[in-house]
């Protein structure tokens, strides 16, 4: 593979990988924290309104550049214990994502199961992000 051979072109791209991590996980935290009341909660709707196309352009570019990362050594991530554990945490992640916005549209105001939601959120997101940096370490 290319990019195995490449210093500059791996470096590039796990450099990408992390921009998008950032821009993940910035307003992915912007969000949940408001959503739980811990910072500027009086204007939650608005703080997500701003936050989340920023989050999904985030994932997808992280989902692209991780793809190719992964790509270069897949036989060796999948036996790899901190990356079966990203990837368990993602599913669970993204879950709990599609219960964030069912329950949003379902009760429409922030009560303790939109609470409970993002508080999973911060705490699964914050677990994929030490179990990536954890497979750099192997």
């Amino acid at each position: 593979m290319t990019l195995r051979r490449s210093l500059w072109g791996y470096g590039a791209l796990n450099a990408a990988h992390i921009l998008a991590i950032g821009i993940l996980l910035g307003s992915i935290v912007n969000v949940d924290l408001r959503i739980m009341g811990l910072w500027r909660g009086d204007r939650w709707r608005e703080g997500m309104a701003e936050a989340l196309p920023l989050a999904r352009a985030g994932f997808v570019l992280a989902v692209l550049t991780g793809g190719a990362l992964f790509a270069v050594r897949a036989s060796r991530y999948v036996t790899m214990t901190p990356f079966l554990l990203k990837m368990g945490l993602l599913v669970l992640a993204l879950a709990n994502v599609v219960v964030f916005h069912w329950m949003l549209r379902r009760l429409g105001e922030r009560g303790m199961g939109l609470r409970l939601s993002a508080a999973a959120s911060l705490t699964l997101w914050i677990g994929i992000l030490a179990s990536g940096r954890a497979i750099g370490f192997l």
